[in-house]
């Protein structure tokens, strides 16, 4: 049973359709946590004391910073949910 438990992570999903923020900043949101990602992981000595580059209320731990970091290095799909097409080409 043990063997066929899925060991690593499939895929990271991100909802960019609804709420109360615009859709642009939700892409930037988007954008700019993948920069940040790969950005302190580069570097990463064990602490996370980065240059913000996301908004104060936005915080990130160690697992969230590696999982968007695999998405990067395309290690892991990044499975968006949009209500509109137009969203979807705006992330390319």
């Amino acid at each position: 049973m043990e063997e066929s438990l899925v060991s690593s992570n499939i895929a990271l999903s991100a909802n960019i359709s609804g709420g109360e923020d615009s859709m642009a900043a939700k892409i930037l949101l988007l954008e700019d946590s993948l920069d940040l990602s790969s950005l302190v992981l580069s570097s990463y000595k064990g602490d996370l004391k980065y240059d913000r580059s996301v908004p104060e209320d936005v915080n990130y731990s160690n697992r969230d910073l590696v999982a968007l970091k695999k998405v990067i290095n395309k290690e892991i799909p990044l499975v968006v949910r949009a209500n509109r097409a137009s969203d979807i080409l705006n992330l390319n």
